[in-house]
Parts: structure tokens; C-alpha cells; sequence
């Protein structure tokens, strides 16, 4: 299989205790993610219980804060900024977030994947599944590494699949930009391979 387009990348950091959603206002976030009056219509803020969400709509980026997780989701496609990783390190420095209860951060690709001209869907599929009569379409959810803990599903949609690749990193600090930035790539590249051995 061969990636197509990148529909959304994503950092998600979890944390041990829920986050305190009252350190997080509107204005410090709005002020912290200032953005040129061109990109601010249909900029939104959304707020409910255990969920605080900030869409940048002309950047195509989402800052989310769930109960124990923050997620910065970039749907530009652009895998050569990575400002999603900049924006990480403007939350945890402005504090709105225990950095100490951090057990946790990963990368979530999402993509479509077409296939090969000589793939067929039961590819996907152990010698005992393709037994059932008539599959028309099969998809795949795998989890698999040490170190870093990486799960794939593959599920088809018209004529391609959609392909989410997360990977995982068990740590109680976020490393440096420069740092996330390579492991970003490196899980990309992760990705890729795996998807081109499809």
C-alpha cells in the first residue's frame, strides 16, 4: 500500500491525574496562540466539563484538553513545519499543565493508503478468516514494539483505506523540540515502511 494523503497528524501527552481545567482560560490561550487577523475567523472556543477545545479553522489545527490528555491535531498535511511540536512546549510552558504527572506521549497519523494493483483484501486476513464466504472488505487492527508501543488499523473506504498508525512513548518528560521532531519523523518513516510491506 501506498500513502496517499496525510488527512491529520497529532501529539497527545497523558497525564496520571485528571488535568486542572480551571488553569486554563480562554484569553491566555488565545493570547498565547495569537494568529494574524486573516486566520482568526471561525477561530473557536468550545468548553464543557472535563473538555476545553481551541480550533484554529484557517490553520487547520485543534488544541484539545481532555480529562487526563491534551491533544495539538494538525489537518494541514504539512508534515514539514511540525508546529504542532512548538505548540506542545507553549502549553507546558505557560503552565497550564502539571508536567510532573506526564506519563505519557505519543503520534497519530492518519492517512489514506491505496493499494497496490495486485492486493486483494484478504491480504489482510489470516489463512482461517478467509475462509468466510464472500468478504467483500477486511481491515486490520495490530499493537506491536517494546520500547515504543505501536498499534495500526487499516479499515477500507471506497476503493482505499484509511490507515491509523499511532505509537506510543511511556516517559515522565517531554524531551526537547528537536528531539520529538526526529522521533515524529522517525515513527513517520515507521509508518511508511509498514504500510509499503502491505
Amino acid at each position: 500500500m501506498k500513502i496517499e494523503d496525510v488527512k491529520n497528524i497529532n501529539i497527545s501527552l497523558v497525564f496520571s491525574d485528571p488535568i486542572n481545567h480551571l488553569l486554563i482560560s480562554k484569553d491566555e490561550l488565545m493570547k498565547l496562540f495569537s494568529v494574524k487577523d486573516s486566520e482568526k475567523e471561525g477561530q473557536t472556543f468550545i468548553e464543557a466539563p472535563g473538555l476545553k477545545v481551541l480550533i484554529f479553522p484557517n490553520k487547520q489545527k485543534e488544541i484539545i484538553f481532555e480529562a487526563t490528555r491534551l491533544l495539538v491535531n494538525d489537518r494541514s498535511g504539512n508534515l514539514d513545519k511540525l508546529e504542532l511540536v512548538g505548540d506542545v512546549e507553549k502549553i507546558l510552558k505557560q503552565g497550564f499543565l502539571e508536567s510532573d504527572k506526564l506519563t505519557a506521549y505519543g503520534f497519530n497519523i492518519d492517512a489514506i493508503v491505496i493499494p497496490r494493483d495486485n492486493f486483494d483484501s484478504s491480504d489482510l486476513l489470516s489463512e482461517k478468516i478467509t475462509k468466510i464466504e464472500n468478504i467483500k472488505n477486511a481491515g486490520i487492527s495490530v499493537e506491536f514494539g517494546t520500547d515504543v508501543i505501536r498499534k495500526l488499523e487499516v479499515k477500507p473506504i471506497t476503493n482505499k483505506y484509511l490507515a491509523h498508525f499511532n505509537a506510543e512513548i511511556n516517559t515522565s518528560s517531554f524531551p526537547n523540540k528537536k528531539e520529538v521532531v526526529d522521533q515524529f519523523k522517525n515513527e513517520f518513516a515507521e509508518f511508511k515502511k509498514i504500510m509499503e510491506k502491505i
